[in-house]
């Protein structure tokens, strides 16, 4: 049985290869590169960065595919599973990796750290969710075709509940969000007046969460989703007007109606939307009514009128000119 996740360091590149590659810990030959030397793959992963310009942010990613310590697998055949999947990863063709199994522990796992500068173009390494999730499907088959055990989806090697991250619907809902000021004070006043967790908590390799619960796990959407329904409940029982039901879902409902009444550009909105068809941002996730019809047109007019004020302008001004010079 083998799992693959993401690792979340804050150790630099030069840090993490030199553990993964300690001799009390591995063996010369468990540790392997692909695109790269293993004897000079910090200068080699240097140099690619140095050649593009772009030695600063994330500077690697880390990866680990552990086996079950009842696993009847060798160390030589887990660097040789190691080595195919690299070697078939989309995502890391054309970048430095370097690949080392450890021996150490009870159970056979191997590192693999991924230079974030791709040698070939100087791209940055773009990972999604989709990627993760297809690396470890071919992890699996390479266990099934192998006669080893398969992990179940969402059990630990035990057997227990794992935490996972959800993969997004498409490769565009995995993005980066601008978020402004005051957002990013009131965030930092969450974090300040919170509790800090005794230990980071990390699932498939992401840390940071905003929100925990009394257990120090992140909140997710059902919890959210309760704290509404209470919400709701408390007000309809005071009012005669009752308040409809409210998600997190209904939330994006209605920022996305919001931005596009207030003139967002569509495919702004669609990025910050996540969605992968400007269709989706326009039909479904905007509530636009006659009112809005209404009101859009009246801007619409006051912008003509705006506009011809300025091209007369510009004639007066211009025939004037032209009356001095004669």
């Amino acid at each position: 049985m083998a799992v693959i996740k993401a690792v979340s360091s804050k150790a630099g590149i030069g840090h993490a290869i030199d553990y993964v590659t300690k001799k009390e810990k591995t063996e010369e030959k468990l540790v392997s590169g692909l695109h790269c030397e293993p004897e000079t793959v910090k200068e080699e992963m240097q140099a690619t960065k140095e050649l593009w310009g772009k030695t600063d942010g994330r500077t690697y990613k880390h990866y680990v595919q552990s086996y079950h310590e009842d696993e009847e697998i060798t160390p030589e055949q887990a660097h040789k599973n190691a080595i195919e999947l690299a070697e078939h990863t989309k995502a890391w063709k054309g970048h430095e990796v370097l690949i080392a199994t450890h021996i150490d522990k009870g159970h056979i796992h191997t590192h693999f750290i991924v230079n974030s500068v791709n040698y070939e173009n100087g791209h940055k390494l773009q990972w999604s969710k989709h990627d993760l999730k297809d690396l470890k499907e071919r992890c699996n088959e390479q266990s099934r075709e192998q006669g080893l055990h398969v992990p179940e989806k969402g059990k630990t090697f035990a057997g227990e509940a794992r935490e996972e991250i959800e993969t997004t619907k498409t490769d565009a809902g995995t993005r980066v969000l601008p978020i402004t000021e005051d957002v990013a004070q009131m965030f930092q006043a969450i974090i300040e007046d919170r509790n800090a967790p005794k230990v980071e908590k990390t699932i498939d390799g992401y840390s940071g969460f905003l929100f925990y619960d009394d257990n120090g796990m992140p909140l997710v959407a059902m919890h959210w989703q309760h704290r509404f329904n209470r919400m709701v409940g408390r007000y309809n029982d005071i009012y005669r007007v009752q308040m409809p039901n409210i998600t997190p879902h209904v939330c994006r409902h209605t920022y996305c109606s919001n931005m596009a009444k207030s003139g967002m550009n569509p495919k702004t909105l669609q990025y910050l939307m996540g969605h992968s068809d400007i269709s989706v941002t326009m039909n479904v996730y905007t509530h636009i009514g006659f009112d809005d019809a209404e009101e859009e047109l009246k801007r619409m007019e006051e912008f003509r009128k705006a506009q011809a004020e300025v091209e007369q302008k510009k004639e007066k001004l211009m025939s004037q000119k032209m009356f001095k010079v004669v």
